[in-house]
Order: C-alpha cells, then sequence, then structure tokens
C-alpha cells in the first residue's frame, strides 16, 4: 500500500494504523513522491490513499496521472475540504472518499474491503 499525506503526524498515524492492521504501507508526503513511488513498485501496491491538498502536486493530479497511465489500482482519498473534493476525487479515478478527521476503525475497514 502507498500512503501519501502531507502532515508528517497524521502520516505516522495512519501508517501505524494500518500496518497493525496487517498491511505493508510505504508513505510519502506529497504527489510527486506518490507518483515516484508508485512508478518504482507500481506491481507491488494493491491499493493507494492519498490526501487531496498536498504541496508541489496533489492527490486529485496524482490519480489523475496515474489513470492516464492506465493504472487501475484502487485509491482511497482523504480529505478535510468537503463535498466539493469529494466530487473530485470520483471525478478524477478515485474509488472511495474518507471525510478527516479520519476515522481509523472505518479506514482500515475500507482498506480491506478494497484489498481482498
Amino acid at each position: 500500500m502507498l500512503l501519501a499525506e502531507d502532515d508528517t503526524e497524521l502520516r505516522n498515524l495512519l501508517r501505524a494504523t494500518l500496518v497493525r492492521a496487517g498491511f505493508e504501507v510505504t508513505s510519502v508526503g506529497d504527489g510527486v513522491q506518490l507518483l515516484r513511488e508508485f512508478g518504482v513498485r507500481a506491481t507491488e501496491l494493491d491499493l493507494v490513499i492519498t490526501d487531496v491538498e498536498m504541496p508541489v502536486k496533489n492527490g486529485l493530479a496524482a490519480i489523475e496521472e496515474l489513470r492516464r497511465s492506465g493504472y487501475d489500482t484502487p485509491v482511497i482519498v482523504i480529505s478535510g475540504s468537503g463535498l466539493a473534493n469529494a466530487v473530485g476525487a470520483a471525478d478524477s479515478g478515485a474509488c472511495a472518499y474518507v471525510e478527516k478527521p479520519v476515522p481509523l476503525d472505518g479506514l482500515v475497514a475500507l482498506a480491506l474491503s478494497l484489498t481482498n
């Protein structure tokens, strides 16, 4: 799994939660790093979780680039910015949208449902 979140504290919390649930997680801090890491590990990744608002390249732009490149890896978008980002997530090809503050148990359940 690849996790992209620019808030270091939240990224570490999400990563730790997902690792405890049994996932192998690589985490990055922005959309450019997401695309770089995905390019290196695409065949190993069964899920991407990305924030929308990140420096350098936002999560929606990164998802759109993955989709244009032909990748259909499931993507969960997380954001605290509301409905506009939920619509943007769906339009960019995300499978699911989770509003911040992220319900940890709900995120784990969603991740499990998309990877099994």
